[in-house]
């Protein structure tokens, strides 16, 4: 039984560590620089509590319609670790809103992100 169990643990060990190498690393950030000082803002307070579960890119990818913005961080701040105040989900709905909408507005602008992926801060060049 310790040796099956022992193997198992080196099998699932292996997996895991091939599943890292082939996703590669991903950042946590994106470049706002470029952005209004309320919109850095609010992309601290987006930055620091969506990442309390998630990397950034799963709301920076996801497909969410003009205005949905608030419903889809109002679901994700039911979470119990999200600990995501009203003003924030607030705060962090405008932040996505604006993100994707310069995003659509200008995908050549390096400080909207381009079309594919978000542009990320320390990322592989």
């Amino acid at each position: 039984m310790t040796r099956h169990l022992g193997t198992m643990v080196r099998s699932m060990t292996a997996a895991a560590l091939v599943g890292l190498t082939a996703c590669g690393s991903t950042p946590n950030q994106i470049d706002v620089s470029a952005y209004p000082p309320d919109m850095q803002a609010r992309y601290e307070v987006f930055e620091n509590r969506c990442t309390r579960c998630h990397e950034l890119e799963r709301p920076l990818n996801a497909h969410v319609g003009e205005g949905g913005w608030t419903a889809y961080v109002r679901r994700m701040s039911r979470h119990p670790a999200a600990g995501i105040s009203d003003a924030e989900q607030r705060d962090i709905a405008i932040f996505l809103e604006y993100y994707h909408q310069r995003r659509i507005a200008r995908p050549g602008d390096a400080g909207a992100g381009p079309p594919g992926p978000p542009a990320m801060i320390g990322g592989p060049k």
